[in-house]
């Protein structure tokens, strides 16, 4: 077996480097909408070379509540909870150890949300071992961690915020060493400097990694990624580094062995001997990053190594995809290039996950990483846990058949069993977790559990902001995620209503479609179930937009005009509206426009198809939606159980009207659905009534 080389003595082996210029898509806007707070994302029609034009930084929202970062980062680590699930734990100390220590906190087995009563140094005398299900927040302090570093061993879901570690000594000392088997980690927005071993390794089979707008400096070596090709196991490791500086460290920003890595949007400057290894059997993409040399201009190099398992050396493969290379940096060699063998390529990152934020590598993006990469003096947000004595509010991440990440939440009555559950479908460019907590709350107090999903490119869920490539996608997420709700041994026999908003309520009639029978009925605030007609677009207009939308879905080129004001009656509820971070005020694509059309005007042929009880209510004075829409609904609908309630002067959001007002909308919503949920069948046929 051939003995390991070290980086000093790294040869050039065959590899593969597949140039791919970026450039912007052309069904999008070059300029992003300064609402958009989520990050921005690949489509899935997009490949991983194509750069749309983006806000620099990803995470807008994160830090709009405490646990708002669980569960959001890109890439292998985007699993990553921390401790989501647990109690904050206040770390009161800079003792080492001790009650109110950092240490007591990360060795606890419960999950736990870590954050920082105290600033300063806290000094380690021996490696800090973090246990599962932990998040170390340093957000609203500044905490440097000095002498050992964070041991992240035969763990999961930990997330590492807002620190400094730097100043390790002793042997094996990395300021972040995670190993062996673990997986779902998240480090953000940390600077680690200065240690005697490296900087952060990913090593002995630990997988699913995320290390995201970190700052590297004052090393030699940064980061590895597989220790020793004996370690045959590391062909797991999966590890995403995006949005990190590399500052003037020596070597390994990353080295690889036998894992598969995702760079993007990172600046690296001034390395010692390369910036890249890929070495036995790693798979690297390379993508819109940075690379500035110094005195050394050489990027990749490539290191061959005998696998353990193997009978002869071979070395790692780069493809490099729109980066930025400066001061003479050197992107290949000749040889490279001629020996690049494709057909041992098989990492394509858009089958590992998507979407991801990316933009082209330019020099904005180099002046920005300069100075919001590493510990960043951001302040601690409040915890916007919802749980109260009467009310239990829980938070997860799902993946639909698309392998989207999709955000659910629930509200549950905390000692008593619930009398129905009810399913939240939102309208477009909303969200479920703030602007529904209200209406939950009170739904759950007057003893229903409540459950919601924010669909595909809204509020939590991934994807290109209010993107609807396809409308049935997004029903059949509501409905996947409805019915496994529903089927778990403790809903059983339960009855089980929609409350579908505006959008939500199309949603909620194409699930009644969909599953006739299901549903014991329906909730209906202004749902678009037809085109009023003086709205209604020509069949040529809408034979225009189809072709259109064939060659440009993705095109944001349909504003949403700031209706705040028309939409909610009550100044302070329009405060907390512009206030929501999850809500999406940026240009529609044009695709979501045409599916949008093409689904109201479906239903509005089929009205007469909806058979369950629904109750539909409407503003008299609702400017966004037709109130007739709601008069037709309840004329056409074949459902012997139909309620009309129409309230002169109210507008769209009828939760968001004065108190009082708003009151008289939930008691008529509760008392509906507590004479359907607390009768043995539903009510007698015949009973449509409908009030203004």
């Amino acid at each position: 077996m051939a003995p390991p080389q070290s980086d000093e003595q790294l040869v050039d082996d065959p590899a593969m480097v597949d140039i791919t210029p970026p450039h912007p898509d052309e069904h999008f806007s070059d300029e992003p909408a300064v609402e958009d707070t989520a990050p921005p994302r690949f489509s899935d029609e997009q490949q991983p070379g194509s750069v749309p034009q983006t806000t620099l930084m990803p995470y807008a929202a994160v830090d709009s509540s405490l646990r708002a970062m669980a569960g959001q980062a890109e890439g292998f680590g985007r699993h990553a909870i921390g401790g989501l699930h647990g109690d904050v734990y206040h770390v009161t100390t800079l003792n080492d150890d001790g009650p109110g220590s950092l240490r007591d906190g990360c060795r606890r087995q419960e999950p736990l949300w870590i954050v920082f009563d105290v600033s300063g140094t806290i000094r380690l005398a021996s490696g800090l071992r973090v246990s599962s299900q932990k998040t170390v927040d340093g957000r609203g302090r500044r905490v440097t961690l000095s002498g050992k570093g964070l041991l992240l061993r035969e763990c999961e879901h930990v997330i590492l915020c807002n620190l400094e570690v730097e100043g390790g000594r002793g042997h094996d000392a990395d300021a972040v060493q995670i190993k062996p088997g673990s997986r779902h980690v998240w480090v953000d927005r940390c600077s680690l400097r200065d240690f005697a071993d490296g900087l952060l390794d990913v090593t002995c089979g630990s997988t699913d990694v995320t290390v995201s707008r970190c700052r590297f400096s004052a090393h030699d070596k940064a980061v590895l990624i597989g220790a020793s090709s004996e370690h045959v196991v590391d062909r797991r490791i999966r590890v995403t580094i995006h949005h990190c500086l590399f500052d003037g460290t020596r070597q390994r920003q990353p080295r690889v062995r036998f894992g598969r890595v995702h760079l993007y949007n990172n600046y690296t400057r001034g390395w010692g001997i390369y910036a890249v290894c890929a070495s036995v059997e790693s798979q690297i993409v390379s993508q819109c990053n940075i690379y500035e040399a110094g005195e050394k201009k050489k990027v990749f190099t490539y290191m061959s190594e005998q696998a353990a398992d193997r009978d002869c050396s071979s070395s790692g493969r780069i493809r490099s995809e729109g980066d930025l290379f400066l001061n003479g940096a050197k992107e290949h060699t000749e040889n490279d290039l001629e020996t690049a063998e494709d057909g041992q390529w098989d990492f394509k990152v858009r089958d590992c996950y998507r979407p991801w934020s990316v933009q082209p590598a330019s020099m904005a993006l180099k002046e920005l990483l300069e100075s919001c990469t590493g510990w960043q003096p951001v302040p601690l947000p409040e915890d916007d846990d919802q749980c109260t004595d009467d009310v239990k509010y829980e938070e997860e991440f799902i993946v639909n058949s698309r392998d989207t990440k999709l955000f659910t939440c629930s509200w549950m009555p905390h000692n008593s069993e619930p009398k129905a559950l009810i399913f939240i479908c939102h309208g477009i460019a909303a969200e479920c977790s703030v602007s529904m907590r209200d209406t939950a709350s009170r739904l759950v107090r007057a003893g229903y559990a409540v459950y919601g999903i924010d669909h595909e490119g809204h509020g939590r869920s991934s994807g290109q902001r209010c993107y609807v490539p396809n409308f049935s996608d997004v029903v059949a997420d509501c409905s996947s995620h409805f019915m496994s709700v529903c089927d778990k041994p403790e809903n059983r026999g339960k009855k089980r209503f929609l409350y579908g908003i505006s959008m939500g309520g199309s949603i909620a009639l194409l699930l009644h479609r969909k599953e006739p029978a299901y549903w014991d009925g329906a909730v209906l605030l202004a749902p678009m179930c037809k085109i009023s007609d003086d709205m209604r677009p020509h069949p040529v207009v809408v034979s225009a937009l189809k072709m259109v939308c064939a060659v440009a879905p993705g095109w944001r080129i349909i504003p949403i005009p700031d209706i705040i004001d028309k939409v909610c009656k009550d100044p302070e509820m329009r405060k907390q509206v512009r206030s929501n971070p999850y809500i999406y005020r940026g240009k529609l694509p044009l695709k979501t426009c045409h599916e949008l059309l093409m689904v109201s005007l479906d239903i509005e042929k089929n009205l007469h198809e909806v058979s369950l009880p629904f109750l539909v209510l409407h503003g008299g004075d609702d400017i966004v939606t037709d109130p007739s829409v709601s008069k037709l609904l309840f004329e056409e609908a074949s459902s012997g159980d139909k309620d009309l309630k129409l309230y002169p002067g109210m507008w769209h959001a009828l939760m968001a009207e004065f108190p009082q007002d708003a009151e008289r909308v939930y008691s008529d919503i509760i008392s509906w659905l507590d004479q359907r949920a607390n009768c043995a069948a539903n009510v007698s046929a015949n009973t449509g009534t409908a009030s203004a």
